[in-house]
């Protein structure tokens, strides 16, 4: 049996984001953020266009944590920007 040296560990931090120009309902966006892997992060819809995701997502580090979970979030929300990380 051979042992991982980089155990994943879970990471949490928020993401937000502006969304694109089309302004998808409420429920548009939680399916699309479902079908994008981005089912490990609690999400924000308070400002109209804007969005933030509070992530926790195991990794094996923060890094990777991060990056996965920008890609899936603008996989699920074309023409999102990410503003603040």
């Amino acid at each position: 049996m051979t042992r991982n040296s980089h155990p994943n560990k879970d990471y949490e931090f928020t993401l937000k984001f502006k969304l694109g120009r089309s302004m998808p309902t409420d429920d548009e966006i939680m399916n699309s953020l479902a079908s994008a892997d981005c089912t490990d992060a609690l999400v924000g819809l308070g400002l109209p266009g804007y969005l933030s995701l509070e992530f926790t997502r195991e990794a094996q580090n923060a890094e990777e944590a991060i990056l996965s979970a920008v890609r899936d979030a603008q996989r699920g929300l074309p023409g999102a920007q990410l503003i603040e990380a």
